[in-house]
């Protein structure tokens, strides 16, 4: 649960005003696989009437990936919702009807209120859930290719052919003023619980931005579409043909990934699956690890539910990590946990946003399943 600020009930200037940033995600009613993100723009008193393609005609757009297959709604209809007196709104985008919580002037989590009966051949009912995001810029839309710049990392997950699916990056972004260039991309993917690393050999990407802060992103065969929230970060989605996915972008701060880089007392958590392919089913880990930024000696607890099988309190000891390469953002981490069934060595990959939040991937061959997460600075 997150604090509500109370001053974004009512109508005002702090009630949904400005352009948003949004991601969403869930299931069709027939449980195909969907993810939405886009922009929308909100004059603080109920009315969604400029925007981002042209910010004096156009009130934003919904890019959403179906079952593996893009569809992108260049333009939003002009549209309405109603201000949240009590913490509690609804607006529609796109035709479809959310409810909205807002948590303050610059985040609000949205869920899809459609049902079945709703549905129409252009507009198919959904169970859609997810944050929007206040753009740091100004009403005119003033966002250029700077906007992406420097050393940049990534975290997506979703569904592909029915496997479930997460990768990290991370790339450096530069420009001309015209053309966005990406050099020394990285990816490492968890694909049904196959595991893959491309580290130091993907060929130049590139990236455009447009002026109201919708961005495409290519690096190797993956392609993306993002929606930019600040200089630092962005809302992020896989248009890469077959695979249903969506994360965060971030600049990354702090790097390079050094030994002293993890040092103190981190909390972390992870979702995904437990087995490879088909097979796999439910499983959350969290726990707590300390390091004194020596590379060994990680320690600390672990909590796990694995489809209803819980342990609490199992201990991580002699643990270690790695900056890999060196003088990147990435890591390897190993974390052996010596109680069945789990008695396993958790590896991990991190992707460094900053000296106090990490993306982690599930790097694990054996037993091998799919999980992604981030490990956070408690102190």
């Amino acid at each position: 649960m997150i604090s509500q600020d109370s001053s974004v009930f009512g109508a005002g200037t702090q009630n949904l005003s400005g352009t948003y940033s949004y991601s969403f995600s869930g299931v069709s009613t027939t449980a195909t696989e969907e993810s939405a993100v886009g922009d929308f723009a909100a004059n603080g008193f109920g009315s969604i009437s400029l925007g981002s393609i042209n910010p004096t005609t156009v009130p934003g757009e919904m890019d959403t990936e179906i079952g593996g297959q893009s569809a992108v709604q260049v333009a939003m209809p002009a549209s309405a919702y109603a201000v949240p007196s009590s913490g509690r709104g609804t607006i529609i985008l796109n035709g479809l009807n959310f409810s909205f919580y807002p948590v303050s002037a610059s985040q609000a989590k949205f869920i899809e209120i459609d049902t079945a009966s709703s549905s129409t051949p252009t507009i198919p009912a959904s169970i859609l859930i997810g944050d929007a995001y206040l753009q740091q810029t100004s009403p005119s839309c003033e966002w250029t290719l700077s906007a992406v710049n420097g050393s940049a990392v990534f975290e997506t997950s979703g569904t592909t052919s029915g496997l479930a699916i997460a990768d990290l990056g991370s790339f450096t972004a530069s420009n001309n003023g015209t053309t966005g260039t990406v050099t020394s991309p990285s990816i490492d993917e968890n694909s049904g619980g196959t595991v893959s690393s491309q580290v130091g050999t993907l060929p130049s990407g590139s990236y455009t931005m447009d002026h109201c802060g919708k961005g495409t992103l290519a690096i190797g065969s993956h392609t993306y579409a993002f929606f930019i929230i600040s200089a630092t970060s962005a809302v992020l989605q896989e248009t890469t043909s077959g695979i249903i996915a969506h994360g965060m972008l971030a600049q990354s701060l702090g790097g390079p990934f050094v030994d002293g880089t993890l040092t103190g007392s981190y909390a972390f958590r992870m979702y995904g699956s437990d087995a490879a392919g088909t097979t796999g089913n439910r499983e959350d880990f969290l726990g707590q690890v300390t390091s004194a930024g020596s590379g060994t000696g990680l320690s600390g607890t672990l909590d796990l539910n694995d489809f209803g099988t819980t342990q609490a309190g199992v201990a991580i000891a002699n643990g270690t990590y790695q900056p890999n390469p060196s003088g990147t953002v990435r890591a390897t981490v190993a974390l052996p946990v010596a109680t069945a069934p789990s008695a396993v060595t958790r590896n991990l990959v991190l992707y460094m946003v900053s000296p106090t939040l990490f993306y982690a991937l599930d790097a694990n061959s054996s037993p091998s399943g799919t999980a992604i997460g981030a490990i956070y600075d408690q102190f």
